[in-house]
């Protein structure tokens, strides 16, 4: 109770404050203004208004002396205000295209017009998002009105989140999406990727290209000295696909292990320490927003003048961790003049030795690979070791190191926990199952099915959680065949991989694509001629089936000449194909925009690689046919394999 009145308005009370407006003493103490109080909605804040300073009067011709305030004491009728609302959409964000008309098409760029609001000195903040199958994501880094299309947009529908704010209230409003943005090109276009930013060609081959995760640049390395100013003796180079512009990473000597962070951010790779020599090695981390290179050093065993290599491996799926391999010193118990792999902190430089106990002591043997688990918390790599809890010398197998607990699990076993009693993750590479529960690995070990004959090299899958063991590469019937190059399709169900001896076929003469079903275990042959017959010539056993990002579709390298018409018909000639599993269409990748086949055997197409959104793949070849710019030497190139449609 002040001033002898309250009023309530719904639960909120709301207390009058009277004003006095003059006082019956002539001379008394003026009187500091009241603060007004307003009226205000049902259950609505209520915020005190402080009055406006009063203004002296005087009645007309009549002068009493000092100024009078009045003799009556008047009530001021309560006023209000609303605490601050957050503005109100009144019409939603609306995207405009720099292009007249027609689709978005990688490489427009994009506008966000806020929209219109109620409310005063509004700020406005942005967020562009890329959706598909009715979710959309946050684009990392896309916080302005405009947004380039990239790469990494074609083939999803775009939308701004524009968020309206003022005076700590704010309020978000989506624009409606845009049409399903295109490739940069047309369907079948193939461009040079090793040439500087005119379009010139390396003037030396290109190779080792890797696509950035959001798929807007590549890495790759050339000893080429006309790419940008100032490379001597070439290097490691990003070519930025959208502007062309290239940008030499670090120049000069050997460099191996080229990887990506998972955000695109940075770049490791491996190193001569003198560019006249190979060895020793050192592992590097580049940021490609400062330049600057720093050392891998793995308990000071990496600092200057050390005579040890180290080389990268792999990046953890956060991005804080590194796995690199290190070589021991000639008196190691480890291994003496063994590589070992370590996971190094990037931040804080601690180091975990994955072939060490649960305790972190390192156990005798080498180890190689590092394979990281979807969530970053296991590493599964190859040791060869005479452990206790080994039943086999001489012999390698496959182990997955729990980062957090130091836990070490054999993982190349039967299901009763049994060593296999060969070679394990030898010669191919490590992967996880995209959801994380299961192993995948190559072995020549006899005893870890039955009935396995005496020359066999096949693919397992290991369910960690569960200790069973799957055979992949069998027939539907069961029976082992041998198979390498092993590769999970994007949901885990299928594996691609390459045998040679009859699976699903009655006769399999050469080495071919297989996919198996985990869940049924049918076997289907993909490297097929159009009446389902296996292609004339092998697939390549080094170059590992990759499946497109959505799964429909799978790439893999081929000699043979009768998998589609008008095919190469220069037998050992290695080209890239993509079969589509749905409708069993191939289409031949290694090709020039009019369909002409490459003219020149390549080296290493086998390093074929799809764009994150499946539109483009990108690969090798010495091609000299490909583009209107012709090349001489090994080069890069990228072909559009969705564009228009």
């Amino acid at each position: 109770m002040v001033g002898g009145q309250t009023w309530t308005l719904g639960a909120l009370v709301v207390i009058a404050l009277l004003v006095a407006a003059g006082s019956s003493d002539p001379g008394a103490a003026a009187q500091p203004p009241m603060p007004h109080v307003g009226s205000a909605r049902p259950g609505a804040a209520v915020y005190v208004r402080p009055a406006l300073a009063t203004r002296t009067t005087r009645p007309s011709g009549h002068d009493p002396g000092p100024a009078t305030r009045g003799s009556t004491g008047v009530s001021v009728a309560p006023t209000a205000i609303a605490a601050p609302t957050a503005p109100a959409i009144r019409t939603l964000p609306a995207i405009t295209s720099s292009a007249r008309a027609g689709r978005p098409r990688v490489g427009q760029r994009l506008a966000v017009t806020p929209g219109t609001w109620a409310g005063t000195s509004i700020r406005y903040s942005y967020q562009w998002r890329r959706c598909a199958n009715h979710r959309c994501r946050d684009i990392r880094g896309a916080t302005r009105r405009g947004h380039l299309l990239t790469v990494a947009d074609a083939g999803h529908r775009v939308l701004a989140r524009v968020v309206a704010s003022t005076s700590g209230r704010s309020s978000v409003a989506d624009s409606a999406a845009s049409g399903v943005v295109l490739g940069a090109g047309a369907l079948g276009d193939v461009r040079l990727v090793s040439s500087a930013s005119d379009g010139t060609p390396a003037n030396q081959q290109s190779d080792n290209p890797l696509l950035s995760p959001d798929g807007t640049r590549v890495a790759f390395i050339s000893p080429a000295t006309n790419l940008v100013s100032g490379a001597a003796s070439g290097g490691l180079f990003v070519k930025d696909l959208r502007s062309g512009a290239v940008t030499l990473v670090y120049g000069g000597g050997v460099i191996l292990d080229v990887m990506w962070s998972p955000d695109g951010s940075r770049i490791a790779f491996s190193a001569s320490r003198d560019p006249r020599t190979e060895l020793p090695m050192q592992a590097l981390v580049t940021s490609l927003a400062t330049g600057v290179t720093t050392p891998v050093d793995a308990a000071g065993f990496g600092g200057p003048g050390a005579s040890r290599s180290i080389r990268a491996v792999s990046w953890s799926p956060d991005g804080t961790m590194l796995a690199i391999s290190l070589e021991t010193s000639s008196n190691s118990y480890l291994a003496p003049n063994a590589f070992n792999v370590y996971v190094i902190q990037l931040v804080t430089g601690a180091v975990t030795v994955v072939n060490s106990d649960a305790d972190g002591i390192p156990q005798p043997g080498e180890s190689s690979g590092a394979a990281w688990s979807p969530d970053g918390t296991m590493v599964a790599f190859t040791w060869m070791s005479s452990l206790p809890w080994q039943s086999n010398t001489n012999t390698s197998s496959v182990y997955v190191k729990n980062i957090t607990t130091g836990a070490l699990t054999l993982a190349s076993s039967t299901a009763q926990g049994a060593s296999g009693n060969g070679l394990s993750g030898a010669d191919h590479g490590l992967e996880w199952s995209p959801d994380g529960t299961r192993l995948m690995f190559q072995s020549d070990a006899t005893n870890l099915v039955p009935n396995t004959p005496r020359y066999f090299d096949g693919i397992f899958t290991k369910n960690l959680a569960t200790g069973q063991l799957t055979l992949v590469t069998s027939t539907r019937d069961g029976a082992p065949v041998s198979g390498v190059a092993g590769s999970f399709n994007p949901d885990g169900s299928q594996v691609a991989f390459i045998a040679g001896y009859p699976v699903d076929h009655p006769s399999t003469p050469t080495d071919q694509v297989f996919v198996k079903d985990l869940t049924t275990g049918t076997v289907t042959l993909e490297s097929s001629t159009p009446d389902g017959s296996p292609g004339n010539d092998s697939c390549q056993v080094g170059a590992t089936p990759a499946w497109s990002p959505d799964g429909t579709q799978l790439l893999f390298q081929s000699a043979a000449t009768d998998l589609i018409p008008n095919a190469p018909t220069d037998l050992g000639i290695a080209n890239l194909f993509v079969k589509d599993v749905r409708t069993g269409a191939i289409t031949l990748v290694t090709s020039a925009a009019d369909g002409t086949p490459q003219n020149v055997p390549s080296d290493d197409t086998m390093r074929g690689q799809w764009s994150p959104d499946g539109t483009h793949i990108l690969f090798e070849s010495g091609a000299m046919n490909l583009t209107p710019v012709g090349t001489d030497s090994q080069s890069i190139f990228i072909k559009t394999l969705r564009g228009d449609s």
